[in-house]
């Protein structure tokens, strides 16, 4: 079902990210090893809205077309998200520690890499495969949500204090 073509389309994105990377001589180390769950996260998210929008559009309109609209439509959001991610972490790219250096390249190449991989993975899959239904609680409202937004002033003066307790736990 779904799951399958999620992890399909994640684990491409990420065995094509490592890939390039090692093409390109990257050195695989512990901080790097992180790159894969960066690239997972990001991907997820492209993922995720397109699904998402997918099942929203006409059912009875043509399947490629709407594809295409939606994919013309959604591309340059999805690349600014990715884009934003990756210039953060370039911003590790100057430092004079030479494994936080790679690790902001690696992480930038890769996070863009996976970005573009999967923006032209999902059209390409969704041509040939039925497209996901939305579950029926996508557009309702919850309780928990409405909770936690007139809440929010006790929520986060809660993990305000947690933070500092552990903070000074953490020093003794």
């Amino acid at each position: 079902g779904l799951m399958w073509q999620v992890s399909f389309i994640l684990a491409s994105s990420n065995l094509i990210s490592l890939g390039v990377m090692s093409f390109l001589n990257f050195s695989f180390n512990m901080l790097s090893s992180t790159l894969s769950i960066l690239v997972t996260v990001c991907c997820l998210g492209i993922v995720t809205r397109t699904l998402v929008r997918m099942g929203r559009l006409d059912p009875l309109a043509e399947k490629k077309q709407k594809l295409l609209l939606l994919m013309k439509e959604l591309w340059l959001p999805h690349l600014l998200a990715a884009f934003t991610t990756a210039m953060g972490f370039a911003t590790l790219i100057p430092s004079e520690v030479p494994l936080i250096s790679q690790y902001g390249l690696g992480v930038t190449v890769g996070v863009f890499i996976g970005a573009i991989v999967t923006i032209g993975l999902i059209p390409t899959f969704y041509l040939w495969l039925p497209w996901p239904s939305p579950r029926s609680w996508l557009g309702s409202r919850r309780g928990f949500a409405i909770w936690m937004i007139r809440h929010n002033w006790e929520i986060n003066a809660g993990i305000a204090l947690l933070i500092v307790v552990f903070s000074i736990a953490g020093t003794h």
